[in-house]
């Protein structure tokens, strides 16, 4: 049995959890750095590592009861039959009133999630990511990091911050439709500047949403990795502050964090993706449980 992600022990399954990590190992487009299907198990090695109490957050996320599942097992024999595992398994949690965390895999992903939210008849994404995916095809295939925000936008509200390259077809299709948010370069804390706010990176989206993390939206000098080689992106601190506000103003269903490529030998990619998992879970904990920490 695999190991569970954050603790020691896993719960006998997911009904006696309030939240639940989904491993996803999706990797089946030809990029420059492939290897996406190893980032779950390389994840939740390296969330062993970390302390589970948040400092910032002020909880800890495993108090609760927190499962780990099985990997997705995934076919890519056609598109429909590679992303239906990802949005059967987004919709049931939700359905269920759990928190779902899906560990990526390349962030494809997202165009499977998306399939499950729309089929509840509610909320939208906010997408954080480095590269604008809006693109409409990339190598021939409709599914692949470069298009996957695209894919979602057919379905339900999105809106995407954090991009620092973007195809001129993709930033002419964001801007056209309105789901183009703030640029990594407003973001960005800078002396003098006032960062964009987060109304900027919700707005137009209703209160409940799906919170979809695309590691490469960290700049390289905090997420050192094959296929992350743009200077210009977040700083984590950046990154945690905006997920705070996001938190904060509206109603996060569930989450994903993709787009890590583990380099062979380098582990601090890998906690740096657990860390933000905890984070996440922290943010998610105390907007569920505003009580208290919710020790058992």
């Amino acid at each position: 049995m695999a190991p569970p992600f954050l603790t020691a022990e896993n719960l006998p399954d997911a009904t006696r959890a309030w939240a639940v990590v989904v491993p996803v190992p999706f990797d089946r487009c030809a990029a420059p750095a492939p290897g996406a299907r190893l980032a779950p198990a390389e994840i939740v090695a390296a969330s062993h590592q970390v302390e589970t109490h948040d400092l910032e957050a002020g909880c800890d996320p495993t108090d609760r009861g927190l499962f780990t599942a099985p990997p997705l097992e995934l076919d890519y024999s056609t598109e429909d039959v590679a992303l239906a595992p990802i949005g059967d398994a987004v919709e049931a949690h939700a359905r269920a009133g759990r928190f779902a965390l899906l560990l990526g895999g390349e962030a494809t992903v997202l165009a499977g999630s998306a399939r499950g939210l729309a089929r509840l008849g509610r909320g939208g994404v906010v997408r954080l990511e480095g590269v604008l995916g809006c693109e409409d095809v990339r190598h021939g295939l409709r599914a692949v990091p470069r298009t996957a925000t695209r894919r979602a936008s057919e379905l339900l509200p999105v809106r995407s911050s954090g991009w620092r390259l973007a195809a001129e077809e993709a930033r002419a299709f964001a801007t056209g439709k309105d789901l183009a948010g703030p640029t990594a370069r407003r973001l960005a804390a800078r002396p003098g500047v006032a960062p964009a706010t987060a109304d900027e990176v919700v707005a137009g989206l209703p209160q409940d949403v799906w919170l979809a993390l695309d590691l490469g939206v960290l700049d390289p000098s905090a997420l050192p990795m094959p296929g992350n080689l743009e200077p210009g992106g977040l700083a984590y601190a950046d990154l945690t502050a905006l997920l705070t506000n996001v938190f904060a103003s509206r109603r996060v269903l569930g989450a994903e964090l993709t787009g890590l490529c583990p380099p062979t030998g380098d582990v601090l990619p890998a906690f740096v993706a657990a860390r933000l998992g905890l984070r996440i879970l922290a943010l998610a904990h105390r907007q569920r449980f505003p009580g208290g920490d919710g020790r058992r």
